[in-house]
């Protein structure tokens, strides 16, 4: 069982940071062009946004803004799909 959760954390610490990078990899390159009405906006985290960097009119630099709460439920979200797709692939 300690084996099951040692990889179960690996891997998601894996996937975790593969859809972070993805996240923010698609607003450098922008494949979608709905945010014209924002100068710069960069958004990151994917089912919920963890972290924001934006301009605000008249600042000359980026602000940014952490949400915690989010953040935690991203990385236990993603551990949680990860744990229950190795039991299931197990079973099978």
């Amino acid at each position: 069982m300690n084996k099951m959760f040692f990889h179960s954390t690996v891997l998601s610490i894996l996937l975790f940071a593969s859809i972070s990078f993805f996240t923010i990899l698609m607003q450098i390159n922008p494949t979608h062009t709905y945010q014209k009405e924002e100068l710069y906006s960069l958004n990151v985290g994917f089912p919920f946004v963890y972290y924001r960097q934006f301009w605000v009119s008249g600042a000359n630099i980026p602000n940014a803004a952490w949400n915690s709460k989010s953040l935690f439920f991203d990385i236990g979200l993603t551990w949680l799909v990860v744990f229950v797709y190795g039991k299931l692939k197990k079973m099978v």
